[in-house]
C-alpha cells in the first residue's frame, strides 16, 4: 500500500463514529466515544467491515483483532494513531 498517511486520535474517532452509525443506521450522535466497541457492533460482521472500511480509509492494512483488542472507540483511535512502529496491525 502507499506510504502510510497521519491521523490524529480525534480525526480518527470522528470517522469511527460516523461508520459505525452508519453501519447500525443510527446517528452519529448516538456513538458513546467511551463505551465498548461491543455496544456498537452487533456481531463480527459488524466488525469486519468497520476494520475493512478502516484499512481503505487509513491506506494500510488494519487486523481484525485491532478492534477487539481496543475495548472503546476512543482506545481504538489512540491506539491507531500511534506511530507506525507502535503497529495497528495488531495480531501478527
Amino acid at each position: 500500500m502507499n506510504e502510510r498517511q497521519t491521523r490524529s486520535a480525534e480525526e480518527i474517532a470522528t470517522w469511527l463514529a460516523a461508520e459505525i452509525a452508519r453501519l447500525r443506521g443510527i446517528s452519529k450522535d448516538a456513538v458513546d466515544f467511551d463505551a465498548a466497541l461491543t455496544d456498537h457492533l452487533t456481531d463480527s460482521r459488524d466488525a469486519l467491515s468497520l476494520a475493512a472500511n478502516l484499512q481503505d480509509w487509513l491506506g494500510y492494512e488494519v487486523s481484525i483483532y485491532v478492534v477487539w483488542d481496543h475495548p472503546t472507540l476512543s482506545a481504538l483511535a489512540a491506539h491507531l494513531a500511534a506511530p507506525q512502529g507502535e503497529g495497528a496491525r495488531g495480531h501478527g
